[in-house]
């Protein structure tokens, strides 16, 4: 698969949009990552779609009391 130039200069346009507004607190969130997998799927032409149930862990059980 060939990938156009400009394609690549869109990458990287966004990747460092992204990251210089994404790493002022020196984190990167859940959303904040969201954000730029839905930026540059965008550039690319395609819909994300997210499914999130599968990952939902069961609630923890309580700590034993000592």
């Amino acid at each position: 698969m060939k990938i156009p130039i400009f394609l690549i200069f869109q990458f990287f346009g966004i990747i460092s949009a992204w990251a210089s507004k994404a790493l002022e607190d020196g984190k990167v969130t859940a959303a904040e990552g969201l954000e730029l997998v839905v930026a540059l799927a965008g550039v690319l032409g395609v819909e994300p779609e997210f499914s999130v149930s599968d990952y939902i862990l069961p609630p923890a059980s309580p700590p034993d009391v000592l």
